[in-house]
């Protein structure tokens, strides 16, 4: 062995041994060589996992991998490697540090499994030939996730954050100061609305019979209208509105096109027609949009315009709801909880799906989101898988369905520990028609159509249903003729089935209320229905103009006179001249004799204006006047004035009291007759004379009638 020698690291030496016998021969023999090496083993890096990059979560309790490289020794080049994990940088309480060889990746199988939610280091070394080790290489870790994503499922918070979202509050003054007074009724450039700004022309179009969405009011856009709201970062919102052709737009209406500018979104929508759907009130139905964004900022710039300055639009009912996750403390029922809301508008010929959800991953980040579009259950028959990254909605426009189908959306959650979760929507089916509308009745009472009320409190109620997308609201207006608003403008109904409103002092004997039912389903597709009236009464019908008649019947041949009559069983009147712009109902009629007051008792119920009362049992053997009073009764039950008429009643003839009738001649030619005392009677009595030449005949006078007693 030799010592003290300076050897080069790097360098290979070689060992000669000379051998020389005592005659001077030698022989040469040298080693195969040997390498200087003093210098560690240079460090590489270390990833987690078996793959290319380095893992920052893995699902596997029971595994433990790691792979490695740039670790090199130029000298005597690398031996083996040591491997071990721990639960922190450099640990091995995990897997022991062990000689691995010259593996670049390595997997072992735990016998005790790691917790979900910890996070393990793999530490790496480098053995040379010359038995160096080198500096200890350490993964930035990985952490153990073993559940997949979770749904949150969302609801809407019924509030709306849009300052005058419908339009219906104007600006007091114009920009020059003037007052907006005339924006009442009518259109006018100047009429702006509270709340909003607005670049280009934008006005407020307001109408007695309203053709807006919501309410009387709608906004005419020529450029864009934008208002700021308070938002909470990283909360999730809703953006609906409903748009509509103008004929104010010198732009085709088949090419015209608005967009919205919100949060992390701007976007191109549509503004189709159904065919013959545009209006004699110029404007084409009405059609909701909706978008999902995510709030970046404490204040979110909601904007909504049109493209180019002769192109118009009309917007109505802008509203921003926010999509709050249920806790435990929410008192949110099922129906309005969903894993995935589901949005399907259509102009009737293309349609667009909205989706939108929200889901969690505790331990890693989701990575990417999946959707895809089916008839059934998880079904792809629509639109297949598509990725749309980390964007937690999704729209897919441009398709054609059929009335009657059912949307699914199925969504997939992929997390960074490879994990994933797939949730699926409620059915939506496809709707092509408006609500089934029926049987709007005027009146509170469901089963009853009421035509005549008395108060001021108009009711209606109806029948609506939707099986296909549901109804979502109703609205309804009243005026004095079919579909008209003049009395009240649309507004929404608390119920689905009926609707009321006090209108004091606005409604006046003689009128008739139309009530006008508009209902909406899920689809943005309306039905409307008017009643067919309901007519206020206020007052009772005038008798300034009537007249009330008795008809006396005799049981001879001889007429009656001045209202008397023999007949005892039934008297007849007739009468006329009650008015009531309402109508009447009926009249009523009662007897008064002076001592007895009879009960009122009802004629003309089918609009007669004569009546025959019968089995009056008025037998009397002396002369007795009553009095017929007569009253006409509206629908209302308003009763008139009252009108009278006088009858007498006698039922047994003139008695004859024995005396002769006188005669005595005054000259040749002339008799005078004289009957007095003749007959006796308790009434007045007109006689009839016949004098004859012969019994039985009438050769002198015939049927001669006079009050008075002689003739001539």
């Amino acid at each position: 062995m030799l010592t003290g020698i300076n050897l080069q690291s790097g360098v290979t030496y070689y060992s000669n041994v000379m051998a020389i016998n005592h005659v001077g021969l030698m022989s040469i023999a040298s080693s195969d060589s040997v390498m200087i090496d003093s210098n560690l083993p240079k460090t590489g890096i270390v990833y987690d996992g078996l793959g290319l990059e380095d893992n920052d979560y893995q699902n596997s309790t029971t595994v433990v991998s790691a792979s490695w490289h740039g670790f090199s020794d130029l000298e005597s080049s690398i031996d083996h490697y040591i491997w071990c994990v721990g639960r922190s940088p450099g640990a091995e309480d995990i897997l022991p540090c062990h000689d691995v060889g010259l593996h670049l990746s390595k997997a072992e199988t735990l016998d005790l499994p790691i917790t979900s939610g910890e996070r393990y280091f793999s530490k790496v070394m480098a053995v040379d030939a010359a038995g160096l080790v080198s500096l200890s290489a350490v993964s930035d870790g990985v952490i153990l996730d073993t559940s997949a994503p979770v749904i949150r499922s969302m609801y809407f918070n019924d509030s709306n954050l849009i300052e005058n979202p419908s339009f219906e509050e104007i600006q007091d003054t114009t920009e020059d100061g003037n007052s907006t007074d005339g924006c009442a009724d009518g259109v006018s450039l100047s009429c702006k609305p509270k709340g909003w700004q607005i670049e280009g022309i934008g006005y407020v179009q307001t109408s007695a019979e309203t053709v807006g969405q919501s309410e009387n009011a709608y906004l005419i856009l020529y450029g864009s209208v934008s208002q700021y709201i308070g938002t909470v970062e990283g909360d999730k919102y809703k953006l609906s509105f409903h748009v509509s052709h103008t004929v104010q737009s010198s732009t085709p209406l088949l090419s015209q096109e608005g967009y919205i500018d919100i949060p992390g979104m701007h976007r191109v929508f549509h503004l189709f027609q159904r065919a013959g759907s545009h209006g004699d009130n110029g404007l084409a139905e009405w059609f909701e949009h909706a978008y999902y964004f995510t709030a970046d900022s404490a204040s979110s710039n909601i904007e909504i315009g049109s493209f180019g300055e002769r192109s118009a639009i009309a917007l109505d009912n802008v509203r921003v709801q926010r999509l709050s996750p249920i806790t435990d403390t929410d008192d949110v029922t099922e129906e309005f909880a969903t894993a995935i809301a589901v949005d399907v508008r259509t102009d009737g010929i293309r349609f667009a799906v909205i989706a939108n959800w929200d889901m969690i991953d505790i331990e890693s980040a989701i990575i990417e989101y999946l959707w895809a579009i089916g008839t059934v259950k998880g079904g792809t028959q629509i639109q297949t898988f598509k990725s749309v990254g980390r964007l937690n909605h999704a729209i897919a426009d441009d398709l054609v369905l059929t009335h009657g189908l059912p949307i699914y959306v199925t969504v997939v959650a992929k997390n960074a520990a490879d994990l994933q979760t797939a949730i699926y929507s409620e059915p939506w089916l496809i709707d092509l028609t408006p609500p089934d509308l029926c049987c709007v009745m005027d009146g509170a009472d469901e089963d009853v159509d009421a035509v005549y009320q008395i108060t001021s409190t108009i009711s209606v109620h109806w029948n609506v249903s939707d099986p296909e997308s549901g109804v979502q609201y109703c609205e309804w207006a009243a005026g004095f003729s079919p579909g008209s608003e003049i009395l009240m403008s649309f507004i929404r109904s608390e119920s689905l089935s009926f609707a009321q409103g006090n209108f004091t002092n606005s409604l006046e004997h003689g009128q008739k209320v139309y009530c006008t039912v508009r209902c909406h389903n899920g689809a943005g597709l309306f039905t409307q229905q008017t009643s067919n009236g309901v007519v206020m009464i206020k007052d009772a019908p005038t008798s300034s103009e009537g007249t009330l008649h008795v008809v006396t019947s005799s049981p001879t041949i001889f007429g009656t006179r001045h209202n008397h009559q023999g007949d005892t069983d039934s008297i007849a009147i007739v009468w006329n001249g009650f008015m009531d712009v309402t109508g009447i109902a009926y009249y009523e009629c009662k007897f008064v004799d002076g001592r007895n007051d009879t009960e009122w008792r009802s004629v003309g119920l089918n609009g007669e204006n004569t009546a025959l009362l019968t089995g009056l049992d008025l037998n009397t053997t002396r002369p007795l006047t009553y009095q017929i009073h007569l009253r006409a009764i509206n629908h209302g039950g308003f009763i008139s004035e009252t009108l009278t008429a006088n009858v007498t009643v006698k039922s047994s003839p003139p008695v004859l009291t024995g005396i002769a009738i006188q005669h005595t001649w005054l000259d040749d030619n002339t008799v005078l007759l004289s009957w007095s005392d003749v007959f006796y009677s308790q009434s007045l009595l007109i006689y009839e004379l016949t004098v004859t030449t012969l019994h039985g005949g009438s050769t002198v006078v015939k049927w001669f009638e006079t009050r008075e007693t002689t003739y001539p």
